[in-house]
């Protein structure tokens, strides 16, 4: 609406949502392991156990790298991404991704910077449970927010936030 006077805020994933990153977890996950890391663990509390570990680090970086030269963009999560910033909603990417592949993907596509990026390091824990997250959308001062996300850990991190959720859904 062009009197609607709200300050908005839209929060996005960025794997699945934005683009589809074609990461071997299951290469990364052995090699995790195979530097200490429990195997049974989820992947992020693997990461999150080897990041003092240069190696570990480096194998995240590499996997998630060659993860975005084979992957694609998510049609809608991008047309959503440009309709939203047209809108002039703050925007911000929520992800268990690195920055680095986040970073190339903006450029990439040519869509407007947001307003932040809270990658894997900046939200300290899982989506959901992140302090990081809920200070930032606190302190954002905005009337409503959405979440766009593909997942049921983007659902709970939407209702931990109390945004309403948009579900991208297997849609390229």
């Amino acid at each position: 609406m062009a009197g609607d006077k709200r300050r908005r805020l839209a929060l996005f994933d960025f794997d699945g949502t934005l683009f589809r990153l074609a990461t071997d977890y299951a290469a990364l996950r052995e090699q995790l392991a195979r530097l200490g890391g429990r195997e049974e663990a989820g992947m992020l509390e693997l990461i999150r156990e080897l990041e003092g570990d240069p190696r570990a680090l480096a194998a995240v970086d590499e996997a998630e790298r060659r993860g975005f030269e084979a992957g694609t963009p998510v049609g809608r999560g991008v047309e959503l991404y440009r309709r939203f910033s047209a809108e002039g909603r703050r925007i911000a990417i929520v992800s268990h991704n690195g920055r680095a592949v986040i970073d190339e993907f903006l450029r990439a596509e040519g869509l407007p910077l947001p307003d932040e990026i809270l990658d894997r390091e900046a939200l300290g824990a899982s989506k959901a449970q992140s302090e990081r997250l809920r200070a930032y959308v606190t302190t954002a001062a905005v009337d409503d927010v959405v979440f766009v996300g593909d997942t049921h850990v983007d659902r709970l991190a939407a209702a931990a936030v109390g945004a309403e959720f948009v579900d991208i859904g297997a849609d390229t």
